[in-house]
């Protein structure tokens, strides 16, 4: 008698937890298409800042967060998804600007991707831009930029 009892008692308090938790709205492919992906993680030379490529809904930017509270805040404002990748930064040494490239890889045919079929084409071009933000400034066509250390 006193294990049923128990058994009883057991059963209904374990009826009563699920009963208790919040239901859960269904996670969706909508949720996880929209969430920002970071890449390119990259720490500065000096100060201690870090800046990173964030790709939220194919729109690339960079961001940068400095001590002492790492709040991330973006630097560079693309604003469209234009299918242009972004990667390959690199801080001057002084820590103020950001150097990364813009644009894919040629293809076998020696042409740029172009996800978008952009009218005015597209290209790899390296590119600066100020830690602080602002407009980013072209330096020139191509990719693996180097920054010349200081003397």
């Amino acid at each position: 008698m006193t294990i049923t009892l128990r058994r009883l008692a057991v059963t209904a308090f374990a009826s009563l937890v699920p009963a208790a938790l919040p239901a859960q709205q269904p996670f969706t492919i909508e949720q996880v298409m929209s969430a920002p992906f970071p890449d390119e993680l990259t720490a500065a030379p000096a100060g201690g800042a870090v800046a990173w490529v964030s790709n939220a809904r194919g729109v690339r930017n960079i961001w940068v967060a400095a001590p002492p509270d790492y709040a991330g805040r973006v630097v560079t404002a693309y604003a469209g998804d234009d299918g242009q990748e972004m990667g390959e930064l690199h801080w001057t040494p002084d820590a103020r600007s950001i150097v990364f490239v813009r644009g894919g890889e040629l293809n076998d045919k020696g042409e740029y991707p172009n996800p978008h079929s952009l009218v005015g084409g597209v290209e790899q071009a390296v590119w600066v831009v100020s830690a602080t933000g602002g407009a980013p400034r072209r330096i020139g066509e191509g990719h693996g930029p180097e920054v010349s250390p200081k003397d």
